[in-house]
């Protein structure tokens, strides 16, 4: 006994969560005393009358000492009791306890109506415990009923029958004596408006995974510390029914309810616990008409509905919840009549490679249909069944009916591809699913690799070590296995690399684009982040809840291959699915694929291990911060250094606040429309080339693309990388005053795809014919500029030559006849230079010039 009593007080010596005086305080003990060692006196704080030989005394500690080992504790046991407590060594053997400052032993104590009861007596002294140096607390629990049970006898004598009937850890009433007492309490004051709830807490056996059940044991002693203290304060009983359930009957006054649930809020989160792990509570009345128990079920059902409810945690009873409960037994009546009338079938939805649309496999998704055609849609009928345990029956019929189609589709001599079935944490604590699975396969005579098996992601963290070697087994047969519904919150990169999984299924709801732009942002961080963490373990990943055409583009961005949602197929019937693929024109059996460093992140470039700052900053080139009030003014906030020597004036500092003020006119909307842009488009940025003036008055040119990256003091803030295009402007304007002063035209031409395409890089052809250079580009380029030259049928085997003259890499001349602006006839010579080795196609400039 002394052992599991030591396994459970080391639990208070963790450094976390409730206390050990806390404990000792709350819990339902019969003596409590002080002891000042160094002065030899007592302050008795707590006794029971009427049970052991311990009278109310205010006299020397070691007079009582002497007193109890004398006359009070019996014969067999003294020796251990003065271990405990002789005052001349009880300060220093509580120094050098294991359990540093607390001990405690059991012996048996007279009691007042004859004979000897076990208890079990605490002492525990520091100033870390709130006590002075020198004194020690005293605690006596009774232990009889349990040594009875630990020698196997029964319990029958009627002190002990009640604490024989609370639970060890939370010291409340066990189920049977809880519901009797209520019974009699409820009988014996009739007038009081009673009440009962039940109370759990959310995710208990995902908090026991994760923490352990040692310090789930802990956080079950503190909430029964909670209740204890109400039952005193509130004329109430309270009952613990084992897992995380609590029951508490009390006069009924929402106020107080709310304060429990408050207080044990504060008790869960107060250990540094998931606010995941929160109360529920449910309340039903009690009256003549009812039982006890009837209102336990009724309050249960109003709890199940609190849990659903994130934000109001605290539901009543009222009679709708019945008509609910019933009608969630009509539908599992109905199921079961459902299964045996075959009315229970499956539709298939798409997964397609985005590329290029072709189907890579479909999920079998669960259909109800009646035999009057009525559909039951999934959301109606399938949490009821997880809430009552009958999925299994459902997915057993889906698996066998996934199988039984693929063998029917392929006896039919057509090409299948790989479909997905999905199986619940139920069904992995109820079957075997790893022999299911492979009996199936051997049934039908289906190929391992058709068949891919989806496990939500919740079930992967709350039984790991179940589903680490359920994975193991099932890819080792040749089954896929995938994660779904990642991103509720369960997983991490380890879990992931541990799992060893085949692909992942995301979440669609991180794709809600009509949000607002705080949710937004959040949503891409989080995809971000999921598609980042996929690729250091190479696991392709598919994409759920896929709507719309924006949302592809902005997963085909992130570099996400598969997806599957309403914007490429809904779920359809198999007859519609095997028309989509009966030919093989839309199938990809290339599978789910991934390309191993298929794509830079920039996150690699943040290593400050291996990249400093300045090499950071070479990388980056140019870039500043920029700061918009969304009207008319810009500032600069931050830049690098190499965004300081590009722009290169001695006056920079006077011109980074109210930048649009250093430039034309004509730019400062563009500044601005390129912002707003930005703002709106926020993956993939804006850009444009800008003006600034320098010193001298003249202007540099830059190639700024901005990104939003957030807001701060009311502005909107952008991250700006520049280029200095102002040779490249200069070498423009250049050209342009060449061909300004001069008659003659320069084209530069291109083949492609067997096709002559021509840009006009200078305009004095233009001017005489009375075009703009663009005007003379598209002519030449849709044909109506031939059709101006008046020596057709030269021109004609003119252009025949022109093929031959390009293979053979020749230059050449042409002497075309049209008519001038003024329709006046004049000779062109059209001089085609062969241009080599450059890239962009270019394979002539011709060189255009008037003949006299």
């Amino acid at each position: 006994m002394n052992k599991k009593r030591e396994q459970f007080y080391s639990m208070f010596f963790s450094g976390e969560g409730l206390s050990l005086i806390d404990y000792l305080y709350n819990a339902s003990c019969d003596e409590i005393m002080e002891f000042d060692i160094l002065n030899d006196s007592i302050k008795q704080m707590f006794h029971t009358d009427g049970k052991y030989l311990i009278p109310k005394i205010t006299d020397k500690f070691s007079a009582l000492y002497s007193f109890v080992a004398q006359d009070i504790i019996h014969p067999d046991d003294i020796e251990i009791y003065k271990d405990l407590m002789n005052p001349e060594t009880i300060l220093e053997k509580l120094d050098k306890s294991p359990f540093h400052n607390f001990r405690f032993a059991h012996f048996r104590y007279r009691i007042q109506s004859g004979g000897y009861r076990w208890v079990e007596q605490c002492v525990i002294t520091g100033e870390e415990n709130g006590i002075s140096k020198g004194k020690v607390l005293m605690f006596v629990f009774d232990f009889e009923n349990q040594m009875k049970l630990q020698r196997g006898e029964n319990i029958s004598d009627e002190m002990g029958l009640i604490s024989a009937k609370r639970d060890g850890v939370t010291h409340l009433y066990k189920s049977e004596t809880f519901f009797s007492l209520c019974e009699t309490k409820i009988q014996n004051e009739p007038n009081v408006k009673w009440c009962l709830f039940t109370l759990d807490i959310e995710h208990f056996k995902l908090f026991d995974e994760w923490y352990g059940r040692n310090m789930g044991d802990i956080l079950l002693a503190k909430i029964g510390v909670v209740l204890s203290n109400y039952e005193k304060s509130l004329n109430a009983l309270g009952g613990y029914l084992g897992q995380d359930d609590f029951v508490f009957l009390l006069p009924f006054d929402m106020n107080n309810i709310s304060q429990i649930y408050e207080d044990v809020r504060s008790a869960v989160i107060s250990f540094g616990f998931s606010v995941g792990f929160l109360p529920a509570i449910g309340v039903s009345f009690v009256d003549n008409e009812i039982t006890v128990k009837e209102a336990f079920d009724r309050a249960s059902i109003a709890s199940s509905r609190a849990k659903k409810d994130v934000k109001n945690r605290i539901y009543v009873y009222d009679a709708k919840m019945r008509i609910n409960t019933e009608k969630e037994y009509r539908i599992l009546s109905d199921f079961i009549h459902a299964l045996k009338n075959d009315e229970i079938t499956f539709y298939l939805q798409p997964q397609v490679r985005i590329s290029n649309r072709k189907i890579v496999g479909a999920e079998a998704l669960a259909r109800w249909i009646k035999p009057d055609g009525t559909i039951i849609w999934p959301n109606d009928f399938i949490p009821i069944l997880e809430k009552y345990g009958f999925i299994t029956d459902l997915d057993q019929i889906m698996w066998d009916n996934v199988f039984k189609w693929l063998r029917s589709w392929i006896d039919r001599g057509h090409k299948p591809v790989p479909i997905s079935v999905n199986v619940s944490r139920t069904d992995i604590f109820t079957i075997d699913i790893a022999s299911f699975f492979k009996e199936l396969a051997r049934k039908y005579k289906i190929p391992h690799n058709l068949i891919k098996i989806e496990i939500t992601e919740s079930a992967y963290a709350e039984i790991t070590e179940t589903i680490v070697e359920l994975v193991r087994m099932l890819r080792s047969m040749g089954f896929a296995v995938l994660m779904d519904d990642f991103g509720s919150g369960y997983s991490s990169l380890n879990m992931l690399r541990n799992l060893n999984i085949d692909a992942i299924k995301l979440d669609g709801h991180f794709l809600n684009m009509h949000s607002d732009d705080s949710e937004f942002e959040k949503g891409v961080h989080i995809l971000e982040s999921v598609v980042n963490m996929t690729k250091q373990i190479s696991t392709p990943i598919i994409v759920e809840g896929v709507e719309n055409e924006k949302q592809v583009k902005f997963l085909e961005e992130l570099g996400c291959r598969y997806a599957q949602g309403f914007f490429f197929y809904k779920g359809i019937p198999v007859s519609d699915f095997e028309n989509v693929i009966a030919d093989g024109s839309m199938i990809d059996d290339r599978g789910l694929q991934f390309k191993a460093n298929e794509q830079l992140t920039i996150r690699e470039f943040l290593d400050g291990n291996i990249y400093s700052d300045t090499m950071l900053n070479n990388v980056l080139g140019p870039v500043a911060f920029y700061d918009w009030d969304g009207a008319e003014n810009v500032d600069i906030v931050r830049y690098n250094e190499q965004f300081y020597k590009a722009v290169g004036v001695s006056d920079f500092n006077e011109k980074i606040a109210s930048i649009q003020k250093v430039m034309p006119p004509e730019d400062q909307p563009v500044l601005f429309s390129k912002l707003q842009e930005a703002f709106d488009n926020r993956l993939n940025g804006s850009s444009a080339a800008l003006r600034f003036y320098k010193i001298d008055g003249t202007t540099s040119s830059f190639y700024i693309r901005f990104y939003f990256i957030g807001e701060t003091d009311g502005k909107k803030r952008y991250y700006g990388a520049a280029a200095d295009i102002s040779s490249i402007i200069d070498l423009r304007q250049e050209i342009e005053l060449i061909t300004k002063y001069s008659k003659d035209n320069l084209i530069f031409v291109k083949r492609i795809n067997e096709k002559w395409i021509y840009k006009v890089i200078s305009h004095g052809l233009s001017d005489v014919v009375g075009l703009t250079p663009k005007e003379l580009e598209d002519q030449m380029n849709n044909g109506q500029f031939a059709k101006r030259v008046l020596n057709q049928e030269k021109f004609g085997k003119f252009m025949k030559n022109v093929v031959l003259y390009s293979k053979a890499n020749k230059d050449f001349k042409f002497v075309a006849q049209i008519n001038d602006v003024n329709g006046e006839l004049i000779n062109v010579e059209l001089d085609f230079h062969c241009v080599k080795n450059l890239s962009d196609n270019i394979r002539y400039v011709i060189n255009t010039s008037i003949i006299k």
